[in-house]
């Protein structure tokens, strides 16, 4: 049956939550100060005052990861600026501090496979946003209701 536990059974865990709790604060507020200090200083020198050692990736994309840095890490690298700082969190409690070097705008073959489905994956999706609209109008200066008991008889659902 369910209980609340003894300190004596939890305390461990606890403690070890709490650690790494701190240690966790701890990282962020050094990867804020590693930011602050590569507005002024190069990454080489920031990474060595750090203990660290730089590490300089190009041709991040958007849609995909790359090596060691973190698919998540790439939303904060896309919305800073041109020779500004920035960080975001890595896995496994890691803060990653990095500087945006050159942004390139990719130039786009309209013929290529990939441009062909994003232009029919977008008409489609425009289409039916439309028709999703007019269907609403018209469902809302017609009064029409939808019978959501007889749909789902009709299409094998729940009525719920």
């Amino acid at each position: 049956p369910s209980r609340e536990r003894s300190l004596d059974e939890v305390k461990d865990r606890v403690v070890e939550r709490w650690r790494s709790d701190q240690i966790a604060a701890r990282l962020k507020d050094k990867a804020k100060e590693a930011v602050e200090k590569l507005k002024t200083a190069s990454v080489s020198d920031v990474a060595t005052e750090f203990g660290s050692k730089p590490q300089f990736i190009a041709g991040l994309k958007r849609d995909r990861s790359q090596g060691d840095f973190p698919a998540d890490a790439l939303d904060a690298v896309f919305r800073t600026e041109k020779d500004e700082p920035g960080t975001a969190e890595g896995t496994n409690s890691q803060w990653i501090v990095f500087r945006v070097t050159a942004i390139t705008v990719p130039q786009i073959d309209m013929a290529s496979p990939e441009a062909k489905r994003i232009q029919t994956a977008l008409t489609n999706a425009y289409s039916e946003d439309i028709l999703a609209q007019f269907i609403a109008r018209l469902q809302t200066e017609l009064g029409a209701t939808i019978n959501e008991a007889a749909l789902a008889q009709v299409i094998g659902g729940s009525a719920n």
